[in-house]
C-alpha cells in the first residue's frame, strides 16, 4: 500500500490520503472517524484534492457515488488475546 496524505484545515474534513496501488481514498473528519471509499480514480481524487471547496466536492462527487470500504482485523498467532474460529476466548 502507498499512500499519500494530505492535511486539510477544514470544517469537517480533517485529512485525506490516497492509495495510489488500490486506488482507494482515506477521508478523516474532524470527529476522528475515518472512511475508505474504494476503486476512486485518479483523476476524481487530484479534482477532490484540488477543488476550493472540497467538502461540497465530497458531497456532490464522492459520498454516496463510491462505495464506501470497511476493514476487519486479522487476527495473527503474535496477537495474545486474538481468538480464531473454534477456539475459546483467552482469558488473562
Amino acid at each position: 500500500m502507498t499512500m499519500v496524505s494530505h492535511n486539510r484545515v477544514l470544517q469537517k474534513i480533517r485529512r485525506i490520503g490516497y492509495d495510489t496501488t488500490a486506488f482507494i481514498l482515506a477521508v478523516v473528519f474532524s470527529d476522528g472517524k475515518v472512511r475508505y471509499q474504494g476503486l476512486v480514480p485518479v483523476s476524481i481524487y487530484t479534482r477532490f484534492f484540488l477543488s476550493l471547496f472540497t467538502e461540497r466536492f465530497y458531497r456532490a462527487v464522492i459520498e454516496g457515488n463510491i462505495p464506501v470500504i470497511t476493514f476487519t482485523r486479522i487476527a495473527t498467532p503474535l496477537d495474545s488475546t486474538a481468538t480464531f474460529p473454534g477456539e475459546r476466548s483467552k482469558k488473562p
